[in-house]
């Protein structure tokens, strides 16, 4: 039963590509979530629920995705750089994956409302 509690938690030491392709995955959520939130607040149907990024959609929109980006990739440079020097790599490993996980979660609940919002404008 040890053994096979070991094993599990060995699941979360990431290797140095496993972070990068993470840190790709982060910022490709990103992207998605940005243009996505950027759309339906134009049209209207939704809002931004980070006072800071709503601050600067109402400044201008491609503030908004800019700054997202810009902060995003940082991040992930920072993740895939410093990444493999965390000297807990179980607890490194958890953490990236639940980001990738509510990114994932975020960009397609997104990516959802746009095709149902497609569907209904033209059928």
């Amino acid at each position: 039963m040890v053994k096979l509690l070991k094993r599990f938690t060995n699941i979360f030491i990431l290797s140095n590509r496993e972070i990068f392709l993470s840190s790709v995955l982060l910022l490709v959520f990103n992207i998605i979530d940005a243009v996505s939130t950027s759309i339906l607040i134009e049209l209207d149907l939704g809002r931004e629920v980070n006072p800071l990024m709503d601050y600067l959609l109402e400044i201008h929109p491609l503030l908004f995705v800019f700054v997202k980006m810009f902060l995003i990739m940082a991040l992930c440079m920072h993740i895939i750089f410093e990444g493999a020097k965390f000297k807990d790599r179980k607890i490194f490993g958890i953490s990236l994956l639940a980001m990738v996980s509510l990114y994932a979660v975020v960009a397609g609940m997104h990516t959802g409302y746009q095709v149902i919002l497609y569907y209904l404008m033209f059928s």
